[in-house]
């Protein structure tokens, strides 16, 4: 998924389903590897799970997650701020030690 109008979590239900859908359909798989694991009839859910996931889409839920993650950067962000600005308090207060 390269389209940058999908959300993370979109694009993680996507994956998720598709691993969970493949390991019970196809147990016997995940131990031996083989060279065309691909079948018509993987390609056709494959096909039915694309066009699923096709259109970007917003759900509540993607938009909590979003907004919960910008809150995140801004508390982030700020509490970055604070550390810089105390370093530099610090700094401030060794010159001015130094100075006496």
């Amino acid at each position: 998924m390269t389209n940058t109008q999908y959300s993370e979590l979109t694009g993680f239900l996507l994956v998720e389903e598709l691993r969970q859908e493949f390991f019970q359909t196809y147990p016997e798989l995940m131990k031996t590897p083989l060279s065309n694991p691909l079948f018509s009839s993987d390609k056709r859910y494959l096909n039915e799970i694309c066009r699923k996931y096709n259109a970007p889409r917003s759900t509540e839920e993607d938009d909590k997650l979003a907004a919960a993650k910008l809150r995140i950067e801004g508390t982030t962000a700020a509490m970055r701020d604070n550390v810089v600005m105390m370093m530099g308090n610090q700094e401030q207060a060794k010159v001015r030690l130094e100075m006496r």
